[in-house]
């Protein structure tokens, strides 16, 4: 099958074409050229870290954001559910220190059973809830902090020099549902609204 670009001179197409499409059209416009002719382009250096900080904080946070309308056995279950996954994810606790801080710091306060924040919990939960965070403080002490890496949300940011943006998820909304869930907030059976700013939390109530 023939394509335009057959007719088109290679140099035109690295050099005049190839720098002003984005990350998809350049894998398309490959597959049009003869293996030999194809443009490669190496990845950034942290970009496929980056594309794995964003998808593990999209899989945490969706389960953070259900947490404001579940109730009851839901809500328990959802809780124990988000503290197995993280785990999965352990490159937010080596990639993301503010992740990192807010993960430990939950993680310790809902390590004893016997502390406040599982003062109207059932039993179920004062044996699982525990074990899970010990498991993730032990995690954290296998797999220390390296160093912090810039999430793919940035603008402008691709994968590969010189090629437009394509559209991802946001990791620092992970660390903002985080800060909205210190101490009892996240044993609560009541919905709550949480307002997070870059001074301080406030937590408001709703009936």
């Amino acid at each position: 099958m023939q394509y335009l670009f057959d007719n088109l001179p290679l140099d035109m197409i690295q050099f005049e074409i190839f720098p002003y499409l984005d990350y998809d059209s350049r894998v398309l416009v490959n597959t049009m050229l003869p293996p030999v002719d194809r443009i490669r382009i190496p990845l950034k250096k942290d970009a496929a870290l980056q594309f794995a900080l964003t998808y593990s904080s999209m899989k945490i946070y969706s389960n953070l954001k259900k947490l404001d309308t579940a109730k009851g056995t839901g809500r328990r279950r959802l809780i124990l559910k988000i503290y197995r996954e993280i785990p999965k994810h352990f490159h937010i606790l080596e990639y993301s220190d503010r992740a990192r801080a807010e993960i430990l710091k939950k993680s310790t306060e809902f390590s004893d059973p016997n502390g406040d924040e599982y003062e109207s919990s059932t039993h179920h939960m004062k044996r699982e809830l525990p074990k899970l965070c010990k498991s993730i403080l032990d995690i954290a002490t296998k797999r220390p902090f390296i160093r912090n890496v810039e999430t793919s949300v940035r603008p402008g940011w691709s994968a590969v020099n010189g090629a437009a943006p394509i559209r991802v998820a946001d990791n620092d909304a992970l660390v903002r549902a985080l800060l909205g869930r210190t101490g009892k907030h996240l044993l609560r059976t009541r919905s709550q609204i949480i307002q997070s700013t870059d001074i301080g939390v406030t937590t408001i109530p709703r009936y």
